[in-house]
């Protein structure tokens, strides 16, 4: 039997409310930052923009803001509103049967607006930032578990070194510092515009034309400096 068809079966009917997972997942956050050196705290209900504070020992307080939802495929969606503040995203999903297995990932807010899909700025939902909830794992797998809030730094591509040849200018990818690997995707021929933004394909500092990369300094190596 494949995974979708057991997905299908063995899918149950919930025994707690909606506000009991939502309270729930907040707690498990709250208690897995805790156990991995970053005492946190669920804050109060209603709690404006964030749902778990976080005190890491390098670092400021960080505000977590946590969503749960339950593993669907298709046109569900994980969403904050883009004028919540918090500085950490915990998306946490929960398996669709009795197995009580779930997922978790802490992704930073800045890659969080970078990569979320957006409504046209005439929309009433132009305020929503959000994914569907089957591509969460294949978005952010590497911020699975990451209950230290690890420190992602940034990998630049210079328009010579871009192999593409399309003059991007300064192209970014991520990597996590920790693990040291470079989590680099392959671009697609048919990637819609929130995979672009991902890639950094979009990112407002990544667009220049050759003109600028060459002001900059960025072709030395072309004409042989």
């Amino acid at each position: 039997m494949t995974m979708e068809a057991v997905e299908t079966v063995r899918t149950v009917r919930r025994r707690y409310t909606s506000k009991q997972m939502g309270d729930a997942c907040e707690m498990i956050v709250a208690a897995e930052l805790t156990l991995a050196g970053i005492p946190a705290l669920k804050v109060p209900d209603n709690w404006p923009g964030y749902d778990v504070i976080a005190q890491p020992f390098d670092r400021p307080p960080q505000r977590i803001s946590v969503k749960s939802r339950t593993y669907k495929k298709g046109p569900a969606f994980v969403l904050y509103m883009n004028h919540d503040e918090f500085d950490w995203l915990a998306v946490v999903i929960l398996a669709n049967d009795e197995s009580n297995q779930r997922a978790v990932y802490l992704i930073p807010r800045d890659l969080a607006d970078k990569t979320a899909r957006r409504d046209k700025p005439t929309a009433k939902t132009a305020d929503q930032r959000y994914w569907r909830i089957d591509e969460i794992e294949r978005r952010f797998g590497r911020y699975r578990d990451n209950f230290t809030l690890a420190v992602f730094e940034l990998e630049v591509t210079t328009c010579s070194e871009n192999k593409a040849g399309t003059h991007l200018g300064q192209r970014f990818r991520f990597r996590v510092a920790a693990r040291g690997k470079p989590a680099e995707r392959k671009r697609k021929p048919d990637m819609d515009t929130a995979d672009r933004r991902e890639e950094g394909l979009l990112a407002g500092a990544g667009q220049a034309s050759e003109d600028d990369c060459q002001r900059s300094g960025l072709h030395r190596a072309s004409r042989g400096d």
